[in-house]
This record gives C-alpha cells, structure tokens and sequence, in this order.
C-alpha cells in the first residue's frame, strides 16, 4: 500500500479520526472504530474536544489529541482548530485522516 504522497507505509497503517461532536450516532460510531481498529492491526488517534468523551476514549487507552472545537460557527475557534489539525496531520505521523 502506498499513501497519496507516493511513500510507502511500512508496518501498520496508522489512522487519525476526527470528530467534533461527543455525542450522538457519530460520536458512538468514531469510539467503535478508535477501539476497534486496533484489532485489525490499524494504528488510531482520536482528535477531538476535550471533555468527558475524550478522557473516556483515553481511559479505555485510545490516543487523543485534544482540539478545540465546537459545532457552531466560531470564526476564532474554527481558525484555532483548523491550524491545530493542520500540523496534527501535516505532522507525518498518519497514512489516513478520516473526518466525521
């Protein structure tokens, strides 16, 4: 398997999750995979807000990356998170970003 950059990924695929909102359907899906993944060989790391959600995901021994984020549109937030998830994924550290 190679990444879109070309370089191949040697050992296990590594996989970042975002997910802003901690609750509901997509929140219950991203926990599922973050602790799941990992079974399957898949590396995972959650980005997310931090709160009672993200201590749980770490608790059960998941790696999170704390981002702030909200769900409304906060213009100094939203820029604050962006570039914080900017250099989390430009990082090199994941074959895979996958949004929810």
């Amino acid at each position: 398997m190679t990444v879109p950059s070309g370089a191949p990924v040697a050992g296990r695929i590594r996989v970042l999750l975002v997910n802003q909102p901690t609750d509901g359907g997509g929140a219950f899906h991203v926990q599922t995979l973050a602790r799941r993944l990992p079974d399957h060989g898949v590396e995972t790391t959650v980005a997310c807000p931090p709160g009672p959600w993200a201590d749980d995901l770490a608790a059960s021994g998941v790696a999170v990356v704390e981002v702030p984020m909200v769900r409304e549109v906060a213009a100094g937030t939203d820029l604050a998170a962006l570039r914080r998830l900017r250099a989390i994924a430009g990082a090199g550290e994941h074959d895979i970003v996958h949004t929810h």
